[in-house]
């Protein structure tokens, strides 16, 4: 019972370690590009306890495949090539362009724009680059693979004859010809939403006067791709001309300048190389100069590209071979390769091992030699007292290290009783207490088992050469106690008088024979555990594993080992792993990767983190002291050099004067600055200047609305770069007005109002100020009361007040509060702060920044606030019963709760105070509940009497309804589609000839009165009193 308990469980790890599924496939994640065609993907996991799931772990879709705008790429072929721009080629600079080689359709080929060289840039192109006919399919790790009309890599679905994708060319009329198909899809195809598209291919030159070209496709809009132009042919095809000048052309002033790629960070396998990517600014005498990057407009060059160095050499290991040895230790060989382009290429240092020690798995003891009868062989004998090794015990495990050693009896009595003769004594190998082989005390000095033996000498026989032979005498142990062994006779000096064994130096002039041998015991061996040597542990310390291989084998009659199920092996079963090395690890240094250079170029530093750990148990790496890790510290900084720097030069810079101008008065000049909006009064002399640093004034001109400004006129630009308007006209001067400084600009508006206008707006802002600061007793104070003086606050500051009723202050002012942000609990009310500069002239809106630099404390523009203390919440009481007085379909009913909006003491309020204070959607109070007695059945009245009262053939009748099975209640038309019940029947008659008329009700007469005869049951009730009647029955 145990072994077949043993046979099923051997058969259910099988099948448990070999199964393995996929899971379910997760969502695509987001595309790898905003427009010019991306990839998505998604992945899978293989479950199960080895990875042997048939098929990929992960599936590619294209995406966003419309067309770039504002002069992006348009392609990642393009993409690709204009990561090249600007890159030094042989001393000289290019600009890119893809160029397809239908060969290698996922390599990378660029030409270049200006002399249409075409170079080899990648040997694989990105994922997700177009390659195939018509740019139909997509390469994926350097493969070009087809991509279905429903945009998954690698599907085969394609549109069919009626323009669906997926679809059977069923979906259209098929007697119209294949053409006219085309031209004329069906609703649902794609000639319904083609149409005509014109497309500008890339700029000639990535900086300068450049030029497009021009071309027509069709376009879906149903899977953003290209199709035949037969989808297209209801439209007329658009004229276009074949080239056009570059929208938002740049200058050539400015270039990127890329630095020779760096050596591959891994000499074998896949790394990353660098470059220094730098902006230069040509300058005319030809020495370009380093300026910062956003003065650039193309595309930055990559400054890291991956490099393969091809695979890294390894050591190959084979197989162990068997054991040499059926029982006890042994050897074991393997075979070691390198796998290199040259065999020189793996470290001799790291070469495992081709030679190990191996135990066989049992010892050579258990089994008694003896001699059978009759046969002069010698055969195995059992002994059941013998204990079998437990490699599970302790003590057992011991005997793994304990070496085989000869032990020797007592010398036996003399062979003869006269003379000289020989004793002998039994030698045997033993591995403790335990008798082995004699073979596992090879390489010791094994001890005589015979010697002489003198006795007194013999009176008359004298031995003679002619009676000494040598003699064939029995055979030694077998060398195998089963699995076929060899066995060897010995060979002895004997007296042929006596048939006694003397000196073997007696039979000197004799050759001596070699022994007879023979084959022994070539029996089956019983089942046994082969175990291998452990291997090496996991880890130095801090906890490891070791493993080693344990399999059932039997070693067979001529000595060789099978593999047999594991529950024929007698139990336990040896381990295949423990643990080992569980002794804490010396703390280590630790170091973290070099961080970036502290310049751009010259000399700099770079820094990395260093720390000292320790690896504990299962590989935990924990952080400790310094002061426990031994040896020098690591460095932490080191030099870099990223080449010589360029000389820079001091850049122009424009300040600007945020804020608002606006003029309430005339005066002689007003003074105003790039930056500003400014609102003046008509007729005013204004001068706007544009401060500029490092630049020559005098090289400053203006426009105003990309018109110049001239040196002379009315508006004129003065020597020292300023604007100045005389008699500003609003119907005129009013616009945006830029100064330029080189590539530098500023830029002012300016606005007009009547002096009306002006006042009204200056009195508001003033009233506000006041208000803030003062009171409104202030505002409206008599002119002669000198006893109301402004005076400097926390957000008021008195610049100079004189006596014309000039003033010049600056502060703070607020618009009004918000209102509160929640209904109910604490919201948040905001206003805006505003600093201003106003005097008797003019009212500056500026930035904070301006009032704080003057003291002034900046008022606070938000503040908590309350409507209600309280947010009333919705309460839900539980559900009523899901009873069968509630049933609402088949399986189920509904049940109820009430639903309140109450504060927490309980008290109801509208449920609007809900909605508005946070408590969320209203929950439902009704909904579906399961009631397996809900159950919508037919249920028919009794069958109405024969109709007519006599004849040949009648029919009876009965009515039909839907009812609830439990309740009986109407179900209206949940019975719908259920097999409905007939509602007639036919019915024998009578013969008209024996009916006899009469009534068969004695409320016939009440009948009659109510006119009911005309209804056919009255009649055949009242048949009598009926046809007796006048009343007409049509």
């Amino acid at each position: 019972m145990n072994g077949i308990f043993g046979i099923f469980l051997i058969i259910l790890a099988l099948a448990l370690s070999t199964s393995a599924e996929w899971s379910e496939w997760g969502l695509y994640g987001e595309c790898s590009r905003p427009c010019g065609g991306g990839l998505s993907n998604r992945t899978r996991t293989c479950l199960g306890d080895s990875n042997t799931c048939d098929g990929t772990n992960i599936r590619f879709k294209t995406c966003n495949k419309q067309d770039c705008m504002n002069g992006e790429a348009r392609t990642l072929r393009e993409l690709q090539c204009q990561s090249y721009n600007n890159v030094s080629l042989k001393e000289n600079l290019f600009h890119w362009r893809p160029h397809y080689d239908s060969r290698n359709p996922c390599a990378l080929y660029c030409e270049t724009v200006e002399t249409g060289f075409v170079l080899k840039m990648q040997q694989h192109a990105m994922n997700g680059t177009s390659c195939g006919d018509r740019g139909s399919g997509v390469c994926i790790y350097g493969t070009c693979k087809a991509v279905g009309c429903d945009d998954i890599v690698g599907s085969k679905r394609e549109v069919d004859r009626c323009g669906v994708c997926g679809g059977d060319g069923e979906s259209c009329d098929q007697s119209l010809p294949r053409d006219h198909i085309r031209r004329h899809a069906h609703p649902t195809g794609i000639a319904e939403i083609a149409r005509w598209d014109v497309r500008w291919g890339a700029c000639s030159k990535s900086c300068g006067d450049g030029v497009q070209s021009s071309s027509v496709v069709c376009w879906s809009r149903s899977n953003n791709s290209e199709v035949l132009e037969t989808y297209c042919g209801h439209m007329p095809k658009p004229v276009t001309p074949p080239t056009r000048p570059c929208a938002n052309n740049v200058s050539c002033y400015f270039r990127w300048h890329a630095f020779k790629w760096g050596s591959c960070s891994r000499t074998c396998g896949e790394g990353l190389r660098y470059r220094r990517v730098m902006c230069l600014k040509q300058q005319t005498s030809g020495k370009p100069k380093h300026v910062p990057d956003r003065k650039c407009a193309d595309v930055k060059p990559s400054m890291n590209a991956q490099c393969n160095m091809g695979d890294c050499p390894e050591w190959l290991t084979g197989p162990w071979s068997p054991c040499s040895v059926s029982c006890g230790f042994g050897e074991q060989k393997r075979k070691v390769v390198c796998r290199a382009k040259s065999v020189d290429s793996c470290e001799s240092a790291h070469k495992p091992e081709t030679e190990q020690k191996c135990y066989a798995g049992k010892s050579c003891e258990g089994y008694d030699i003896e001699e059978r009868e009759g046969e002069g062989t010698f055969i195995q004998k059992d002994d059941s007292s013998v204990t079998k090794h437990d490699f599970f015990d302790d003590e057992r495990l011991q005997e793994l290290f304990v070496f085989a050693e000869f032990k020797v009896t007592e010398w036996g009595a003399c062979s003869v009783t006269c003379g000289v003769g020989y004793q002998h004594r039994n030698v045997t190998c033993h591995k403790g207490d335990n008798p082995v082989p004699v073979t596992e005390c090879k390489g010791q000095e094994q001890p005589h088992i015979k010697r002489e033996c003198h006795n007194k000498a013999c009176l008359s026989d004298v031995t003679t050469a002619t009676s000494l032979m040598w003699k064939h005498g029995p055979f030694k142990p077998c060398s195998q106690t089963c699995g076929g062994g060899t066995q060897s006779s010995l060979v002895d000096c004997v007296d042929q008088r006596t048939n006694r064994t003397v000196l073997d130096l007696l039979c000197g002039e004799q050759l001596k024979p070699p022994p007879d041998t023979r084959s022994c015991n070539r029996i089956e061996c019983p089942p046994e555990w082969k175990v291998s040597e452990y291997g090496d542990c996991s880890v130095p310390c801090g906890g490891g594993k070791q493993s080693r291989e344990v399999d059932c084998v039997l070693t067979t009659s001529y000595g060789g080992l099978k593999a047999v199920p594991a529950y024929r092996c007698p139990d336990p079963v040896p381990l295949s792993e423990r643990s080992c090395n569980l002794q804490f690890c010396q703390a280590e240094w630790g170091t973290g990767n070099w961080g970036e250079c502290s310049v751009t170029c010259g000399l700099g530093v770079e820094q990395r983190s260093v720390f000292c750990f320790k690896v504990f148990k299962d590989g935990l790496h924990v952080n400790v002291s310094d002061v426990e890790c031994l040896g020098l510290r690591p460095p932490t900084l080191r030099q870099c050099h990223f080449g010589e720097c360029y000389q820079l030069q001091q850049l122009p810079l424009i300040q600007e004067q945020k804020g608002t101008f606006i003029q309430i008065k005339r005066t002689k000049r007003i003074q105003l600055f790039v930056g500003e909006t400014a609102i003046l009064l008509p007729n005013q002399a204004v001068k706007i200047q544009c401060p500029v640093k490092n630049f020559q004034r005098r090289l400053i001109f203006w426009t105003k609305n990309r018109r110049l400004i001239p040196l002379v006129g009315r508006v004129r630009v003065s020597s020292n770069g300023a604007l100045r308007i005389t008699r500003a006209n609003p119907q005129t001067d009013a616009g945006i007005y830029t100064c330029s400084a080189g590539t530098l600009h500023g830029q002012i508006t300016v606005t007009f109002q009547s002096k009306a206008e002006a006042n009204a707006q200056a009195k508001e802002i003033l009233n506000n100020i006041l208000i803030e600061n003062f009171n409104e007793s202030f505002i409206n104070r008599p002119q002669s009361d000198s006893t109301f003086k402004m005076r400097n606050t926390e957000f008021f500051k008195v610049n100079s007040i004189n006596e014309d009723s000039g003033y010049d202050y600056s502060s703070f002012t607020m618009t009004n509060w918000s209102e509160c942000s929640a209904k109910c609990g604490w919201g948040t009310q905001t206003r805006v702060v505003t600093c201003n500069h106003v005097t008797d002239k003019f009212i500056r809106l500026l930035p904070e920044e301006e009032c704080l630099k003057m003291g002034l404390s900046r008022p606070t523009s938000s503040r908590k606030c309350v409507i209600e203390e309280e947010c009333p919440s919705w309460v839900v009481t539980g559900w009523s019963e899901c009873s069968v007085d509630n049933c609402r379909k088949d399986g189920f009913a509904l049940h109820r709760r009430s639903v309140n909006c109450q504060f927490k003491n309980g008290s109801d309020v509208d449920d609007v105070k809900c909605l508005k204070g946070g408590a969320g959607v209203r929950p439902d109070n009704k909904e579906l509940c399961k009631n397996i007695d809900c159950k919508a059945v037919w249920k028919t009245s009794e069958w109405s009497e024969c109709s007519p009262e006599c004849g040949t053939e009648g029919m009876k009748h009965r009515t039909l309804m839907c009812v609830w099975g439990t309740t009986g209640t109407p179900a209206q038309f949940i019975c719908d589609g259920k097999p409905r019940p007939s509602v007639s029947k036919s019915c024998k008659l009578q013969p008209c000839s024996s009916y006899v008329c009469k009534d068969r009700s004695s409320l016939c007469e009440k009948f009659v009165r109510l006119n009911m005869c005309r209804y056919v049951a009255f009649r055949r009730k009242c048949c009598a009193s009926c046809k007796n009647s006048n009343v007409s029955w049509s």
